[in-house]
């Protein structure tokens, strides 16, 4: 069974600017993303790329064709060929992302269905972004197709542990980080970040 839950009440719908392009996700979100890292920055022409990502089977496009930019040789991009939105990003790396598909947030027809479950990419977060929301950051400070799939294997695992606690919960911040850590450490990747207390330094 896919990883998202796959339920048929369950849809979620948008589309670019221009509305050339729709598409909708018959699935709630795997989890929820937001990305710091230079290219996402450059990608979204803003401070960051939040991201809803879902099982690719999951989502169809209803309008339209996006076009798609490979911005590296495990990244492609999908964008509206008319207006320009961003619509979604998609790892072909061989890791546990294969087969998702991270649908940019703001296309969303509804994006308040979708709060952030993590930050990714947190050594390119802007001096000015406030950190005090709670979620775990992590670094992704190599460029190394393999290194990265074991990040995205905690940031998948800690997004799941975050989504199992009920929304009255308070998140114990600590919690999730030292369940990551040992994870890393395990690993043998891990440190904490002196300078930003809650970035996990990978």
């Amino acid at each position: 069974m896919p990883r998202g839950t796959l339920v048929s009440e369950t849809k979620h719908v948008g589309g670019c600017l221009c509305g050339a392009i729709r598409y909708e996700a018959c699935q709630a979100p795997v989890f929820t993303a937001l990305c710091h890292c230079r290219m996402c920055q450059q990608w979204s022409g803003s401070a960051m790329l939040a991201t809803a990502t879902f099982d690719q089977e999951a989502v169809a496009f209803t309008a339209g064709e996006p076009k798609v930019h490979w911005s590296s040789q495990v990244m492609e991009r999908g964008f509206c060929g008319d207006c320009g939105s961003s619509l979604f990003t998609r790892y072909v790396s061989g890791g546990v992302l294969d087969g998702l598909i991270s649908i940019s947030l703001g296309t969303l027809d509804d994006p308040e269905v979708a709060p952030p479950d993590v930050h990714y990419g947190a050594e390119g977060e802007l001096s000015w972004m406030r950190r005090d929301d709670g979620l775990t950051r992590i670094r992704i400070d190599t460029d190394d197709p393999s290194c990265q799939n074991e990040l995205f294997e905690i940031l998948l695992r800690h997004a799941s542990a975050k989504r199992r606690i009920p929304e009255t919960d308070t998140l114990n911040e600590s919690a999730a980080p030292t369940a990551m850590q040992d994870r890393q450490a395990a690993s043998g990747h891990q440190h904490r970040s002196p300078e930003a207390p809650g970035v996990l330094r990978i």
